[in-house]
Order: C-alpha cells, then structure tokens, then sequence
C-alpha cells in the first residue's frame, strides 16, 4: 500500500500479505496519517498473481486547522485545501457595566483554505443604556421610565401636578426613593429611580413674621 498526496508526494509505504483472489476494503488499506485525511478514489481491490498489479495507491490530502478567536478565547476546526471556513454560531462578548458589544466581521476576512489560518472576532462597541424611573410623589407611580446611555446624564420628564389643598403646590425636585434630593447632573453609570417631591405656595399675604418666644405644641 503506497500511500501518496493528490499532487504525487509519497508519505509512506505499507507492506502487507492476503491470499489470491481476496478483495480488501478501501476502509481497510487507508492509514492514520496526521495532517491528512483520505480520498476514495476507488471503493475495493481484489488481489492477483501479479505482483506489480497489487500496489494499492491510497490517496491522501492536507488537513489544515482553522482557528476562531473570539474574545480571546479560541476554538479550531479542520478543513480541506479549498473549502471556506463557517464559525459555529454567532459570535458573542459579554457586555460590560459601559459598552455593548456587537459583532461586526472577521479580521482578516474569511476566505477559501489554502493553509492554517487564524480569525478574530471583530466587535462594534455602543454605551450600555439604563433604564430611569421617575414616580409621583408616592414613589410607586411611574409617570416616565427614561432610557439613558451610560456616562450620560438623564433628561427628567415634566412632574405632573398635585391638586392643591388649603394652598397650592408646585414641583420642589427630583429625590431618590429614600427622600434625598437627586444630583440630575451626575452621569449615569446604571438603573435608578426617583419621585417627585413638592412645596406648598404659601401666598406673601399670609406669611408672618414671629418675634420673641414661640411655643409649639403638637
């Protein structure tokens, strides 16, 4: 069994016995051979007499590895001279607190097998966006969730009104659910909630000015 490369390079020889008129299986005269794999050019071959006539030619071409970087974790596969490499799925990297990641294409780009070949995963990078609700004044109904990119500040909705009782109100500020007043001018960096706080309009006729000692009672 001689076997050979498509183009005529012998990578070994094999020597075996059968008796005349035995028919061997072209899955039997193949060999392991690394960096190859077989190609059947034909499927049986019956023994005879004749020396020179049972030489077995098997058939073998290059096997070259393909190696898919995607976020530096690596995966390979094989393929044969002249078949276009496919990666299994989408690539995927993890987004983090400040950026999504979108696949963009493969650097360099891909094309037929002629060698050993490495591609990298190429990503779009984008801010990562929060979600920012704003409630009423009881902290539990939502008036506007405002969807804010990381890094950027959040534009609050207008504060709805709240029906006067002896004297009307009007909108004072924004605080966090706690009741501290919220800083609107610091970057977001994640998801946050806020509601409404409002101050009575006392009008300037019925303010008065206490002097002396004043005794509260509750």
């Amino acid at each position: 069994i001689v076997n050979t490369t498509v183009d005529g390079k012998v990578l070994s020889t094999v020597p075996g016995t059968a008796e005349y008129g035995t028919v061997l299986q072209y899955s039997a005269l193949v060999s392991d051979i690394a960096g190859y794999v077989p190609v059947a050019k034909e499927q049986s071959f019956r023994v005879t007499a004749s020396h020179e006539c049972n030489q077995f030619v098997v058939y073998y071409e290059p096997v070259y590895t393909v190696t898919w970087v995607v976020d530096e974790n690596e995966t390979k596969a094989s393929y044969l001279t002249g078949q276009t490499p496919v990666f299994d799925g989408t690539p995927v990297k993890e987004s983090s607190v400040s950026t999504v990641f979108t696949f963009s294409g493969w650097e360099p780009s891909v094309v037929p097998v002629t060698g050993d070949a490495t591609y990298t995963a190429v990503f779009d990078e984008t801010p990562r966006e929060y979600g920012i609700s704003f409630y009423g004044e009881d902290g539990t109904t939502l008036i506007d969730t405002v969807i804010t990119a990381y890094g950027s500040t959040v534009t609050a909705p207008a504060a709805p009104g709240k029906p006067a009782g002896a004297y009307p109100f009007e909108f004072a500020y924004w605080a966090d659910l706690d009741g501290d007043e919220a800083d609107l001018t610091v970057p977001v960096t994640g998801e946050a909630a806020y509601k409404a706080v409002y101050k009575m309009v006392v009008p300037a006729s019925e303010l008065y000015v206490l002097t002396g000692e004043v005794e509260v009672t509750t």
